[in-house]
Parts: C-alpha cells; structure tokens; sequence
C-alpha cells in the first residue's frame, strides 16, 4: 500500500503544506501561550491592585463599620460579575463579602505580604491575598477572579488558530500543487522529446537546459547514453551487412 500519490507535483504539494502547517501551527502555539501568559500577568496584576485599593479604603476609613456602611465605594471598584472580595477578620467573620456566584470562602495560608495562587476548592478561581492589622484586629483581604471569561477567550482564540490552520494548509496544498505544475513543466518537455528519439532518429539529440541546473546534468548524462546507443547500433548494422553479404 502506497502511502505517498505516484503523482510528484501531488508530493511536492503534500509536503509543501506539511511545512506550512508545522509553521504556522508553531507561531500559533507561541501566539497562544504570549497571549495566555500576558492575559494571566494582566488578570494577577488587577488582583494585586484590588487589594491595594482596599488597603487604602481601609487606611482611609476610621472603621470597618464604615466602610460596610458605604459598600458603593468598593463594589464600583469591582464592576463585574467575575469578580470576588472579602473581608475578613481573626475570628473568621466575614466584614466585607462581594460574591455574585454565591462561591465557598476559600482557605488562604498566612500572607503578610500580597500573595497570589489558585483556589483550591475551584480550578476556575484565581485568588490575591493580604494579611493586614487594624488596631487589635488581623484583617485577611482576599480578591478573586473567576477564570470562566478567560477560559471562554481562549477557548475562541484556539478554535480560530484551528481554522486559520486548516485554512492555511489547504491554501498551502492548492499553491503547492500550482507551483509543482509549473516547476516540473521542464521535466514534461524533457520526457516528450525524450519520447521523439526512436532507432530511427538516434542521430537526434536532447536540449540542455541551461537555466535548471538538475536538468542540464541530466540532459547531458541522457544525450551521451543516445550517442553510445548510436555507435552501438551503427557497429550492429555494419556487422549485420558484413555478414549478410558473406552469406550472399
């Protein structure tokens, strides 16, 4: 079983557009990890920011009572449904709760400094955490952001490098096949003249293509096996003469 076509310009097509898809999947596979990477910076970067907003909120308010009193400065903060905040204190009452999705309270280690990582209860979950103190209290403010968006983003921007994939080596295969036909166009006229030549015309020669440097050499190699058979079937002919006139 054949797994390559016999025809070589359907060959020279098929791995013309296996090139161009190991290509361009490449660069699409670098493209989406750049831009899988700049979306997840961009998303801990805003977690990051949250958490400082909130700091200054809470430095800026005599009391935690106050800011629950005015949730309108903070939940405009956040703007979305994907987003998610809570306050909460040593005792682990929760002061301050945004939770659209009505999620579980994630457990968080200890972070006297801003320290981002994902949910363990939810794979969807990316969460920033701060511990803070506030007169006698230790406050934790935890900033989530659910991945749901991202994941769908993504999703979208795989299924079109799929396409622009599949796009690309069917073009890459058609433009292959076109530029195969006219590459090897040298190749047919080599093979009619070739055809031309019979025992009749041995004195015929082949035109070197001086502009393919492949074909030149192969002319060449092709029009001294002609001059070879020439003298051969000439030697034939004068022996088959001397013998039939010794015969006569």
């Amino acid at each position: 079983m054949r797994l390559w076509p016999r025809t070589l310009s359907v060959r020279l097509a098929l791995m013309f557009a296996l090139v161009s898809a190991l290509i361009l999947g490449s660069i699409g596979f670098y493209l989406y990890q750049s831009l899988q990477r700049e979306i997840a910076w961009r998303d801990d970067q805003a977690l990051l920011g949250r958490l400082e907003r909130m700091q200054a909120l809470l430095d800026d308010s005599k009391s935690i009572d106050a800011l629950r009193s005015r949730p309108q400065l903070y939940e405009n903060m956040l703007g979305n449904r994907d987003s998610l905040l809570w306050i909460i204190d040593d005792a682990g009452q929760r002061l301050i709760e945004i939770n659209p999705g009505l999620l579980p309270l994630p457990e968080v280690r200890p972070a006297p400094q801003a320290t981002l990582g994902d949910s363990a209860s939810s794979e969807s979950l990316r969460l920033a955490w701060l511990d803070v103190n506030r007169g006698d209290r230790r406050l934790t403010l935890i900033a989530g952001k659910l991945l749901s968006e991202r994941e769908q983003m993504l999703a979208a921007y795989r299924l079109k490098l799929w396409l622009a994939l599949i796009v690309g080596a069917v073009l890459a295969f058609g433009l292959g096949w076109l530029v195969s036909q006219r590459g090897l166009r040298p190749v047919r006229q080599l093979a009619m003249r070739a055809a031309a030549i019979d025992v009749q015309h041995l004195y015929l020669r082949l035109e070197e293509f001086n502009d393919v440097s492949e074909l030149q050499a192969l002319s060449h190699s092709l029009n001294q096996m002609l001059a070879r058979l020439e003298d051969g079937f000439a030697q034939l002919s004068r022996f088959s003469d001397d013998l039939a006139h010794e015969m006569r």
